[in-house]
């Protein structure tokens, strides 16, 4: 059985959050650039 749009747009919806919680974790690490940071960060919305 394949997944509908409604269960694929929840997993690129978890996708997000786990990306979102990853970025708000790095960013008040003293060394985290914040072009490093954005770099994945572009890198996880151009994967969607």
């Amino acid at each position: 059985m394949s997944a509908g749009p409604a269960d694929i747009a929840q997993s690129l919806l978890d996708l997000a959050a786990d990306d979102e919680l990853m970025a708000r974790s790095l960013l008040p690490i003293e060394g985290v650039s914040d072009a490093g940071l954005g770099f994945h960060c572009q890198q996880a919305v151009d994967l969607l």
